[in-house]
């Protein structure tokens, strides 16, 4: 099986991976070369939470942090705490990067204006304590594939950067409220998307969390949703062929 030279062209194929290109798309020859370079650029070639990388830099906005990729064991963000207004009530306290709390503190308002109440259930989670929670939903009888579905190793967790945030309620209830419906189509201009679309856990790794809002920025968020791609699938197209360019 040959790859066609206008795939070898494409900004993200990497000559190295060529093999592997080939035989996924054998595997899965529905997907095409083009969608296939793209998940084996992911990983997907591979079993989740095989062949980890250590992230080199973990302060970036836009720093991809799933199951192929993991934040150093020390890594500890700046963090400001959250004032109590946008902290759903019960929440204790709740503390992010300073970019992504005024972020969503303007959210909030915007949200609160119209009669709209989005705040944080939960944001940054520590190493520890994500190890702790993992091996807690292990030890409590479920299956190791069932609890990596929706909660995180210790080290690929996204709420380890400070840029992640459960709004409101992290269960599928808060799909039939109206603050839902708002923030789906609005939280990309205050620079947060949601971070593990429906239907997209073959990419993702985790099961659908309308409750779960990453902040990139504005204007890389904008780009994501207008791509309608996940974000392991938009780092893949754009954000890493351009870091690996750099000299």
């Amino acid at each position: 099986m040959l790859i066609p030279d206008q795939i070898k062209h494409l900004p993200y194929y990497y000559p190295e991976k060529s093999r592997r290109y080939v035989e996924y798309t054998r595997l899965n020859p529905l997907l095409g070369y083009d969608k296939a370079i793209i998940y084996v650029n992911i990983g997907l070639d591979r079993p989740f939470y095989s062949d980890v990388a250590t992230i080199a830099e973990p302060d970036r906005i836009d720093v991809l942090v799933n199951k192929y990729n993991k934040l150093p064991d020390d890594y500890e963000p700046q963090l400001e705490e959250l004032p109590a207004n946008p902290v759903a009530r019960g929440a204790g306290r709740q503390f992010l990067r300073p970019e992504a709390k005024e972020a969503f503190i303007r959210m909030h308002t915007d949200a609160k204006e119209l009669g709209l109440d989005i705040t944080a259930f939960g944001t940054y989670r520590s190493i520890p304590l994500q190890h702790d929670i993992w091996n807690r939903k292990v030890n409590s009888g479920k299956s190791i594939e069932d609890v990596d579905r929706l909660n995180a190793r210790e080290g690929h967790s996204e709420h380890h950067t400070g840029l992640a945030i459960d709004v409101i309620k992290n269960n599928y209830s808060v799909e039939n409220t109206r603050e839902f419906e708002w923030y789906r189509e609005n939280a990309h201009k205050y620079g947060f998307i949601i971070r593990y679309p429906k239907d997209c856990e073959h990419i993702t790794g985790y099961r659908y969390e309308p409750w779960h809002l990453r902040y990139l920025g504005e204007d890389l968020a904008n780009a994501v949703y207008e791509s309608g791609l996940t974000y392991d699938e938009y780092y893949a197209v754009y954000i890493e062929p351009a870091t690996s360019a750099q000299p």
